[in-house]
């Protein structure tokens, strides 16, 4: 299975992810991330269209902001294939519907 994992560069919880991936799958391709750039290096990934050549994508320890979580839930090959774990409460704050 083909990877690809989007994660907080700054801390362990990012980090302990790279870790428990590579454990896990067969192949994992990882990019740090900083809060700030998450949507543009998923944007590049979209653009080139490499992203369509992983079996699942992760973000962890990170959130999605629109309009990235809209183009990713109105493609029918990338919202069956992405999964986002976050921990931080400050998300429940924003307004994602």
């Amino acid at each position: 299975m083909k990877v690809l994992l989007f994660t907080h560069k700054s801390d362990i919880d990012g980090m302990g992810n790279v870790v428990l991936a590579r454990l896990a799958f067969d192949e994992v391709k990882y990019v740090l991330c900083e809060t700030f750039n998450l949507q543009n290096e998923i944007n590049k990934y979209i653009e080139d269209k490499s992203i369509y050549d992983y079996d699942m994508v992760f973000v962890t320890d990170l959130w999605l902001m629109e309009p990235m979580a809209s183009t990713i839930n109105n493609d029918e090959l990338l919202k069956g294939k992405f999964f986002v774990f976050d921990h931080h409460e400050s998300v429940l704050e924003e307004d994602y519907r």
